[in-house]
Formats: structure tokens, C-alpha cells, sequence
């Protein structure tokens, strides 16, 4: 038996108030956007301050191998600006996937995304919450929203491989044959 490491080489990243967020070694870091491909989608079950959360988790690669798990809260606006527009991206290419601080709350993030020198724009026909009210209390009612991304989960899932995780390709290593085979 040899070593071996938990997490696949994954780096973690969250998406919180503008930035997202990563511990390298002993040291928090702050990054305003990640640039490569969406290789996994998934909902997540997670938590928040002791209280149940879904959150969405990418699985994001790039050219130089680097590989990124990032989360963000399901429902919340950041959500909404990525999957208005993770339709419109060619998901056999690299993009950019930024995030921003609202100017008026700084605990809201933005989504935004580019591909190439394209502004990649939200697609304003998706379902966003409604504000509905429950008793007494106005609450933001995301049921709309949740069917949508169960769907466009789907969709990507279904682009991206059946299982789910697309290999980025290593041109600088050959494909093994049957003579590299030990056996």
C-alpha cells in the first residue's frame, strides 16, 4: 500500500459577501473568479449555523489541472445569476466564473460570466423568487426557482457525461494501449 490523500486534490472554495473564498495551507485567501471548465453539478445538503442548507457544488477543472470543488447557496442570488446563464456557455470550452459584492447589502453576491471577450448575459426568462406572504411575514418563496435548476441540473448533467464528471483531456500524455497494460 502507498499514500494517499482524501479529497482527490480538490481545493475547496465557497462563494460568500463578493468573493470566493479558500484556505491554502494556514492562510485564508479571497478570489474574485475562477477560469476553466464546469466538469460536475450536484445539490448539496450542508449547514448553516447548525440549520440544514442545500447548496449547489461545482466541480470545476482547468488547463493547468488545477481542480476546484466551489459552493454557494442554492437559493440565493448568486444561484440565480449562474444558472441565468450557464446555459449559454460552451461547456466543451474554458470560461470565467466571477463573482461580485452587492453595492447595497455586502453579504449578496453577483454571478457573472465571460467566455473569451464575451460578457456572457443573464437569461431574464428563468423563474426568480416571489415574494409571498406567510402569516404575518413576507417571505421569498424559491419553489419556481428549485424546479428550474432541478431541470437545468439535469441538463448539464446530461451534457457534461452520464456519470455526471467530464475528464479534462491531457494532451501532454498519451492515451495507454493495450501494450501499457501490466497484464
Amino acid at each position: 500500500m502507498g499514500f494517499g490523500t482524501y479529497g482527490g486534490g480538490y481545493k475547496f472554495a465557497n462563494v460568500a459577501n463578493g468573493k470566493m473564498h479558500m484556505k491554502v495551507g494556514d492562510e485564508k485567501k479571497e478570489f474574485d473568479y475562477f477560469d476553466g471548465q464546469l466538469v460536475g453539478i450536484q445539490i448539496i445538503e450542508d449547514t448553516y449555523e447548525e440549520k440544514p442548507l442545500q447548496k449547489v457544488e461545482l466541480t470545476l477543472a482547468n488547463g493547468e489541472k488545477e481542480k476546484v470543488k466551489l459552493k454557494f447557496t442554492l437559493e440565493a442570488w448568486y444561484s440565480v445569476g449562474f444558472f441565468a446563464r450557464i446555459a449559454k456557455i460552451d461547456l466543451t470550452k474554458q470560461f470565467r466564473l466571477g463573482v461580485f459584492q452587492s453595492e447595497k447589502n455586502e453579504k449578496v453576491s453577483f454571478c457573472y460570466m465571460k467566455q473569451g471577450e464575451k460578457k456572457i448575459e443573464a437569461d431574464k426568462t428563468i423563474p426568480r423568487p416571489v415574494k409571498k406572504t406567510l402569516g404575518k411575514k413576507v417571505v421569498d418563496d424559491w419553489t419556481d426557482f428549485d424546479t428550474f435548476v432541478d431541470k437545468m441540473i439535469e441538463k448539464l448533467t446530461k451534457q457534461l457525461n452520464p456519470a455526471g464528471v467530464l475528464t479534462v483531456q491531457d494532451d501532454t500524455v498519451p492515451p495507454p494501449t493495450d501494450s501499457d497494460l501490466p497484464f
